[in-house]
């Protein structure tokens, strides 16, 4: 092989790497959709973090996956596309309340969750927001 060829084919891995730097799968506009739970960096739990926990695996992994790795339900939010610039908390409560139309991915629309209450949906956040940051997201 020819050594710009080798040199092209480097740079085109590296380029892949820093891209999509875990074992995930892309979709949508150039998002993650799904993250390995082998790659996913836990904070510290504390006791409030705990308690956000319980209730996003309640309401939220059986689409958005244990520890918001994503399924073929729903995306991950250990991702840019989530972070609080692009998508604030605020987001996280309107979409569980009325739920949200599609306009990142192909999942289909979400539905509002029933029965959540605010301090749920606020438990949740700051559980999301925790493993958010533990993945380099802020």
């Amino acid at each position: 092989m020819h050594l710009n060829s080798i040199f092209s084919v480097a740079i085109i891995a590296l380029s892949l790497v820093i891209l999509n730097p875990t074992n995930s799968r892309a979709d949508g506009e150039g998002g993650v959709s799904h993250v390995d739970q082998k790659d996913i960096k836990l904070p510290k739990l504390t006791p409030q973090l705990r308690l956000g926990q319980m209730a996003y695996n309640v309401y939220c992994a059986a689409c958005h996956g244990k520890n918001a790795s994503g399924t073929v339900s729903g995306p991950t939010f250990i991702q840019r596309i989530y972070f609080p610039g692009h998508h604030p908390n605020g987001s996280f409560y309107r979409a569980a309340k009325q739920g949200v139309q599609a306009h990142h991915w192909e999942f289909g629309n979400m539905p509002k969750v029933d029965d959540i209450t605010d301090t749920l949906i606020a438990r949740i956040t700051n559980y999301i927001r925790a493993i958010q940051q533990a993945n380099g997201i802020f």
